[in-house]
C-alpha cells in the first residue's frame, strides 16, 4: 500500500475569513486517540475566531486550517511498547517508536506542497509537530521556506529524537519560530518536559501559559484573552 498517498483521509477546510487577498494555512496534528475533524473543529475553533479578527501587521488574514488524520488508522502518530498496558511508559520516556517514520512522512508530504504557512499539534501531535519543525529548521527534510512557524501545545521531548533536538539546539544558524503553550495542570505531559522541549528552539522559542491542563485552551479567560498570544505570535 502506497503509505503517503492512501493511508490518511483529508480533512474538509475550516476558515476564518476576514476582508484581505492574504490566505494563510495551518496544518493541525491531532492528539493521541483523537482525528483531524473534531481537532480542528472544536478543539481549534477557538484559535479560528480569534484568527479570523486579528493579525500583527495589522491586516487582516484570510486562515484555513487543515488537518489530517494518524496514517495507522488507530488515532495514534505511533506506538511504543506497554502503551495501552503501563501507564508510566509515555512518548517522554520510551527509547523507541512504531510507526513514527510514516507519520513523519505524511506530515511532510503535506507540507513540501508550499500551502502552509504554520504547524499546529496538541499532546502526541505537539511532539510530532516539533519533530517537524526541528527537521525542517535543520534542513533534513523537502519542507520549504513556505513554513514560518510551528505551535506546540502539550508537548514534551519525543525521547526517541533527541538527538535530532540536540543537533538543532547547537547549530547556531538553524531556528524555526515556536510557541509552546504550556499548563501546570497537564496530567499527560507535565509543564517542566514542554520547557524542556522548548529550550531545544532558543533563541527562536516562547512560552505561553494556561490553566486548561492537557487540552487547548478554552475561548476566552482573563489569563486567555481569545487567543491573542497566539495569534500575535502567528
Amino acid at each position: 500500500r502506497d503509505m503517503l498517498n492512501n493511508s490518511f483521509r483529508r480533512l474538509l477546510v475550516v476558515t476564518a475569513v476576514t476582508p484581505t487577498n492574504a490566505v494563510r494555512r495551518i496544518l493541525c496534528l491531532h492528539y493521541s486517540g483523537g482525528s483531524a475533524v473534531p481537532f480542528v473543529t472544536r478543539a481549534a475553533g477557538p484559535l479560528r475566531g480569534a484568527a479570523a479578527s486579528k493579525y500583527r501587521d495589522g491586516r487582516g488574514a484570510f486562515w484555513e486550517f487543515e488537518g489530517i488524520d494518524a496514517p495507522n488508522g488507530d488515532g495514534v502518530w505511533w506506538e511504543y511498547e506497554g502503551q495501552w498496558s503501563d501507564d508510566s511508559r509515555r512518548s517522554f520516556n520510551v527509547e523507541r517508536y512504531e510507526g513514527a517514520d510514516e507519520s513523519i512522512a505524511v506530515v511532510e508530504q503535506q507540507l513540501s506542497t508550499g500551502r502552509f504557512s504554520g504547524l499546529m499539534g496538541l499532546g502526541q501531535g505537539a511532539l510530532l509537530a516539533a519533530i517537524v519543525a526541528a527537521r525542517a529548521a535543520l534542513g533534513e527534510t523537502s519542507v520549504p521556506s513556505s513554513l514560518q512557524f510551528a505551535i506546540i501545545c502539550g508537548g514534551a521531548t519525543p525521547m526517541p529524537f533527541k538527538p535530532l533536538l540536540t543537533r538543532l539546539r547547537d547549530t547556531a544558524d538553524a531556528g524555526l519560530p515556536t510557541l509552546h503553550c504550556l499548563s501546570a495542570a497537564d496530567a499527560n505531559h507535565p509543564a517542566e518536559l514542554g520547557e524542556e522541549l522548548a529550550s531545544y528552539f532558543e533563541p527562536h522559542a516562547e512560552l505561553s501559559w494556561h490553566s486548561a491542563g492537557s487540552a487547548l485552551p478554552p475561548t476566552a479567560s482573563a489569563e486567555w484573552p481569545e487567543w491573542s498570544q497566539v495569534v500575535a505570535f502567528i
